[in-house]
């Protein structure tokens, strides 16, 4: 971004210079910024990944949904299988992939 100057009240009146604060940074202590930096590069790659993989990948996770889907269905009497939670769990992880691929827009850094 460029310098913004503030433009006088009064004719010929002198601008006033912005104030550049010369802070130094502290030894041994990191930028804040760099923990977003790495994230956000980090979610933009495996936003990426899983773009490349999605035609693929969205098969293999809807047969596993299925999969688990008979498989409860079949074990639904029996309390020591858990299968309705593993179900319920395989398909709340594919519709959360499948919205982080659809919705996400990755940011410049």
């Amino acid at each position: 971004m460029g310098k913004v100057l503030k433009f006088p009240d009064k004719p010929g009146a002198a601008p006033i210079a912005p104030q550049v604060s010369k802070v130094m940074p502290l030894p041994g202590v990191q930028n804040m910024g760099t923990p977003n930096i790495l994230l956000t590069r980090l979610i933009n790659a495996l936003w990426i990944l899983t773009l490349i993989l999605w035609p693929f990948l969205r098969w293999i996770m809807a047969l596993d949904v299925a999969f688990q889907g008979f498989r409860m269905a079949f074990t639904w009497s029996d309390p020591g299988a858990h299968a309705g939670v593993t179900f319920i769990g395989h398909f709340l992880f594919f519709a959360a992939v499948t919205y982080f691929v659809t919705t996400h827009k990755p940011k410049k850094v």
